[in-house]
Formats: C-alpha cells, structure tokens, sequence
C-alpha cells in the first residue's frame, strides 16, 4: 500500500499523526472485513445491536448481526492491529464504524467502499 496523494510523510508524522493514523487503519479494516463476512441483505437489515431506530421521522427495526461472526472479526483486527484496538475497543468506534457499514449497505446494490 503507498501514502496517500497529499498524506504527509511518515518521516514528518507526530507521535498524535500515528496513532490517528492506526486508529484509522483499524477502522477501515474492521469496515473492510464486515463487508466480507456478511451479505448485503444482512448489513442492509441489521446493526450491531439490532433493535428500533429512527432517522427523519421513520421508525427501523434492525436484526442484530450474528455475535459469532462479529467475535470473529473483532479477534481478527484485535490480533492485527493490537494498540488500536487496545484504545478503540471501549469507545463506541468499532461499533459505530460497523453499523455505518450497515446505514450505507442497500439491498441489491454494491457495497460502499
């Protein structure tokens, strides 16, 4: 993978620089593998939770995602990215990546990247 067009150099990059830069790649990968593990009509249907929702005056209900295959996918990005996730896990991130993941996922059509 190359540096982004524009993305400073790793050699001007501060301690902060890094660690939001980790932080980000751990959410892209989680986003990434969520993509992956469920189908389109399981994202499209669901959230992390699962549950009622609303958005501009419409009511969701939501499946929550199968917790196996989120242990899964948690355990992956756990082992690959261990102190981002360290710092992340508590916070809400991970799951408010996933269930965006979710908000953006429309039956029949293809997965945002």
């Amino acid at each position: 993978m190359g540096e982004e067009p524009n993305a400073p150099s790793t050699s001007t990059l501060t301690a902060d620089d890094v660690v939001v830069k980790k932080n980000k790649l751990l959410l892209k990968d989680i986003h990434d593998m969520v993509g992956n593990v469920y189908s389109r009509e399981e994202l499209a249907e669901s959230s992390v939770e699962g549950g009622k929702r609303k958005y501009q005056g419409v009511e969701f209900v939501e499946n929550a995602l199968s917790p196996a295959k989120l242990n899964k996918i948690m355990k992956s990005a756990q082992k690959k990215h261990p102190q981002a996730f360290a710092r992340l896990h508590n916070t809400g991130e991970l799951r408010e990546a996933i269930n965006m993941k979710c908000r953006k996922t429309v039956k029949g059509k293809s997965l945002p990247k």
